[in-house]
């Protein structure tokens, strides 16, 4: 996360051309996503696609803005946790029934696929 940090700071001093976009957002938490992880590594994903959706909220200029990659990261470090629970399949669920609603509204872009659904029942 200290990464993104660092380059929203450089881009706000115009050290950087451009603030971080989707793809730097994705590359953070694809790390989250790999190997053995843990709830606090969901808890940071969490936040992490929270700041995402609030600044696409506030810009909606497309720079930055959750797709199915982010998504698929947050399903993966709930299927990468050594010991996963019931409670994490219910949240992978629910982070796949989002999916399906926000894409039922338009955003087509978020629609599960069949990497989100590998991943689903990698968790259950």
């Amino acid at each position: 996360e200290e990464i993104l940090r660092r380059h929203w700071k450089d881009f706000e001093n115009a050290e950087v051309d451009s603030p971080p976009d989707t793809r730097t957002y994705n590359a953070v938490l694809s790390v989250y996503a790999k190997g053995n992880t843990t709830e606090y590594s969901f808890y940071n994903t969490c936040r992490i696609v929270e700041e995402m959706w609030d600044f696409y909220n506030e810009n909606a200029d497309g720079q930055i803005k959750p797709n199915r990659k982010t998504m698929t990261h947050q399903l993966s470090v709930l299927a990468n946790q050594k010991d996963i629970t019931m409670e994490a399949s219910q949240k992978a669920d629910d982070i796949v029934k989002q999916m399906w609603k926000w894409s039922k509204e338009g955003d087509k872009d978020l629609a599960p696929n069949f990497s989100v659904y590998n991943v689903l029942l990698r968790v259950w």
